[in-house]
């Protein structure tokens, strides 16, 4: 023990020897690609003590077993490996030391051996922006960052399309100094250091423009009339476009495309597709719609309704491209006679053409004969159209006024000559009825009875029969009467109160008309009062009766006895049943 004791005395007693030259490091530290393993070995020969050996990165020590002690042709010597397994681009540049230090501070210095380490990576690609909006006219700077080792060449592309033969590249930056609408689309930078993968960004660049309407349209267009037809407009901008379609001057807007279904000639005309967005006004492109094929009519279907003598005018309207070769005028009447006019003059009929526009048929004095079917035909070499006219003539009113008056005449002629009839045969029926009536013309009487002797009498017949039936015109009820007293006396006819004619009698002079209160019924309360012309004849009262029996009378009426008193005046008596029949009785002298 105690000579172990010396000998490490002796050792460490002795003066410290370093190193005779510093660490050797050994393995391949030339240009390595990232993700690849790196060993290296550092050696340090000689030196009392001998050395101890530390890696490291820059200022930071890897962790790692301690060095390995050792003789090498009877020198001491030390060495410890490091071992990366996997390298990263930001080992790049990196120095790894390898430090060897005696375990004697203050007394020997530390030998340090260093390499720097080469990795090559490929391309990474950083983009500072991915997408562009420019303004249309503005320069626009597209930039792509590119990390690589070694550094890469950068090359720019557009997706789709061609680049724009303007563009300058500078450094890692595209340059386009007047930015135009087609210049939007994506644009691709590629970077290539020989490292795969090459490195790839892409930026989209936005071109903020006004609307622009494609030529896709001529400025004018022919068309068929009658055809389903319609015409699209094409327009781009940023923002995107509103499209219409217009005609000129009229503020209307259109669908687009255009849809004119079917074309007619009112269709012809300018028009024009206009676009517009938010952030820039409207423009327009024109183009005319001419439109061409077989004429066409038009003309007021409404029946023409005149009287004779009338002056008749039908016109039709004529549209046509080419204009109309002929037109043609055709009547078809009523009874299924036709006749064709061309312009000029026939009979009353006048045909006027003005231009090829207008067609004018002229009736100068219209006549019933006129009336009819009138139809206009105009034709050209696509075709031809038609349009038909109702004209009806009735007679004038001055020949209707006439006919009527003639009418009138005639018919008061008539009446008149009826009335003379009936009164004629009237008259006869009066003068035969009446010639019946008259009986001893020469008696006469002054009061209604001769003395103050009652006169009974009684019903002897009611030729009436039921007096709701129908009544003859005239009729009577006749009753007997029966002198009481004195022998009886002849009362003659006296006057008819209806018509006012006086009796046949000559030898009878009238005083008065004569009335009378109507007969009532024996059950009933109410009176009809009548008018009507009674006579005495033979012992017997004759009265007329109104066309109907009077509410009351009823048929087969009991026997009525009938008194006959003078009245306290000379000319005047009263005849009375007791019942409520009265009369003023007016004798004749």
């Amino acid at each position: 023990m105690c000579f172990l004791c010396v000998l490490l005395t002796l050792k460490y007693l002795l003066p410290p020897v370093p190193p005779s030259q510093s660490p050797i490091i050994s393995g391949d530290v030339g240009p390595r690609l990232a993700g690849e393993g790196l060993v290296l070995s550092c050696l340090s020969e000689g030196g009392r003590p001998p050395p101890r050996l530390k890696w490291y990165n820059g200022t930071e020590q890897y962790v790692l077993p301690t060095s390995t002690p050792g003789q090498s042709a009877g020198v001491s010597s030390a060495s410890l490996d490091l071992v990366v397994p996997q390298l990263q681009r930001w080992d790049n540049g990196v120095n790894l030391s390898c430090v060897a230090e005696q375990v004697l501070p203050g007394l020997t210095t530390r030998q340090t051996t260093s390499r720097m380490l080469q990795i090559n990576y490929p391309p990474t690609v950083t983009l500072p922006v991915r997408s562009v909006r420019v303004v249309e006219g503005d320069p626009a700077n597209l930039t792509c960052l590119v990390e690589s080792n070694p550094a890469s060449v950068l090359q720019w592309t557009r997706i789709g399309g061609k680049s724009p033969s303007r563009a300058q590249r500078r450094g890692y930056t595209l340059r386009i100094p007047r930015v135009s609408r087609a210049d939007s689309g994506t644009y691709k930078c590629v970077a290539d250091n020989g490292v795969e993968p090459r490195g790839v960004g892409t930026i989209s660049v936005e071109v903020i423009c006004p609307p622009l309407i494609k030529p896709t349209f001529e400025e004018q267009v022919s068309v068929l009339f009658g055809q389903d037809w319609e015409l699209k407009c094409v327009a781009d901008g940023n923002p995107k476009p509103t499209i219409k379609w217009r005609r000129k001057n009229n503020r209307t807007l259109l669908d687009n495309p255009l849809s004119l279904s079917p074309l007619t000639y009112q269709t012809e005309g300018l028009y024009e597709c206009v676009a517009w967005s938010d952030r820039f006004p409207e423009v327009s492109r024109e183009t005319f719609i001419n439109v061409m094929g077989r004429p066409d009519v038009l003309a007021d279907s409404a029946p023409v309704l005149v009287t004779g003598g009338d002056t008749v005018r039908l016109t039709c309207h004529i549209t046509s491209d080419p204009p109309p070769d002929y037109v043609d005028w055709v009547w078809k009447g009523v009874s299924g006679h036709q006749k064709k006019y061309r312009p000029g003059r026939t009979g009353d009929i006048t045909v006027k053409m003005s231009g090829d526009a207008q067609s004018t048929l002229t009736i100068g004095t219209a006549d019933p004969v006129h009336s009819g079917d009138y139809i206009c035909t105009a034709t050209n070499m696509f075709g031809s159209d038609q349009e038909k006219f109702r004209v009806e003539v009735s007679e004038s009113w001055t020949v209707l006024i006439a006919a009527i008056t003639m009418g009138i005449v005639v018919g008061i002629l008539i009446a008149i000559i009826a009335m003379l009839c009936l009164r004629t045969r009237k008259m006869w029926k009066y003068r035969h009825r009446k010639a019946d009536s008259v009986t001893r013309p020469s008696e006469s009487f002054s009061y209604c009875a001769p003395t103050d002797n009652d006169v009974s009498g009684r019903m002897i017949s009611n030729p009436l029969g039921n007096p709701r039936g129908d009544i003859p015109t005239v009729c009577a009820n006749v009753f007997e009467l029966q002198p009481t007293g004195t022998p009886s006396k002849h009362f003659s006819p006296l006057v008819n109160s209806d018509s006012g004619d006086m009796h046949p009698c000559s030898q009878m002079t009238v005083q008065s008309t004569n009335s009378y209160s109507p007969l009532t019924g024996r059950d009933m309360g109410d009176r009809y009062v009548i008018n009507r012309p009674y006579y005495i004849k033979d012992l017997k009262l004759r009265v007329a009766v109104p066309d109907r029996v009077p509410d009351g009378i009823e048929d087969g009426a009991n026997d009525e006895t009938l008194k006959l008193t003078p009245t306290k005046h000379r000319n005047s008596d009263t005849v009375s049943n007791g019942t409520g029949f009265s009369k003023d009785c007016h004798p004749v002298v």
